[in-house]
């Protein structure tokens, strides 16, 4: 019984840190501390600048992000918050530009990007107040997509590279021709990659504080300076056959799934609750004991 009455415990102070986060604009949850965003995303090669069909030098990549689920990570046992079907939406758009490309065997490449030719950041992340995200394919370009995404939508965060020696972004192993993808289950991942990128600007979003990157040169982070951003992300590159069996005309053409890694500041209403919910927890605790 004593072990119930402990887990109960948990749970109320998880729904106590989870309400604290909790935007009353947004039905999804952001925690204070560290969170895990994990999502659907589609990208395509935009411009191809020697027009070979292959992803070069100067080659932009454009893409869409929906974030599908929410997990706090800084208290042990919190609940994950499922986005989907909360009426809301967490998407972001991404546009970068391939800086290096190292060829590893004939049709695969290691790639490097960084911020697109005329743009200031590389992801901006929108809040919707509605679930507008074409994860079936609802769109025929590149437009449109990102019409759904931010017709009333409210700006958060924006991500780039800012100057911080930790920031990067990089492919491994991937097919140096796009076109592959079309081909390919969105289950089946061809190539993996990982960022780095710092926060540019928050406008609505919550504040960020810094996150630790994994560090091992060539192989997780580089870590050229401290060892921390404020955004950090890994994935894989999947393939998107049959989004284009449903909608032929969906202009994206590869598919991945990524998970995002951000540290949240507590808003000071969070802190009060937390504190009051560490109270109740300890109150529990010794009330068993006793």
């Amino acid at each position: 019984m004593k072990t119930k009455k402990l887990t109960a415990s948990a749970a109320a102070l998880a729904a106590v840190m989870g309400l604290a986060a909790a935007s009353s604009a947004n039905a999804f949850t952001i925690y204070p501390g560290q969170n895990l965003l994990e999502d659907d995303d589609f990208e395509s090669q935009v411009v191809d600048t020697n027009g070979n069909n292959q992803l070069d030098v100067g080659d932009t990549l454009e893409g869409i992000v929906n974030i599908t689920k929410i997990v706090g990570q800084s208290i042990p046992g919190l609940p994950f918050n499922n986005v989907l079907g909360s009426g809301t939406q967490l998407a972001a758009i991404f546009k970068t530009e391939v800086t290096s490309r190292t060829d590893i065997v004939p049709g695969f490449a290691n790639y490097s990007f960084g911020t697109k030719t005329g743009e200031t950041s590389i992801f901006k992340f929108f809040a919707l107040n509605a679930e507008t995200f074409p994860s079936s394919g609802g769109c025929t370009s590149f437009a449109a997509c990102e019409t759904l995404l931010t017709a009333g939508a409210s700006a958060w965060w924006e991500f780039g590279f800012t100057g911080d020696a930790d920031e990067e972004w990089n492919s491994t192993n991937t097919p140096v021709n796009p076109d592959i993808f079309t081909g390919v289950s969105t289950s089946l991942a061809l190539g993996n990659f990982k960022f780095a990128l710092g926060l540019i600007d928050k406008h609505n979003a919550p504040d960020l504080k810094l996150v630790d990157l994994d560090c091992l040169p060539g192989i997780l982070y580089n870590c050229a300076g401290d060892g921390k951003v404020q955004l950090a992300a890994s994935g894989s590159v999947l393939g998107t056959k049959e989004i284009l069996a449903q909608n032929p005309n969906f202009p994206y053409t590869v598919s991945s799934d990524t998970d995002f890694h951000i540290n949240v500041v507590p808003e000071p209403t969070s802190l009060a609750l937390l504190g009051a919910g560490l109270f109740g927890f300890g109150f529990r605790q010794r009330k068993n004991q006793a």
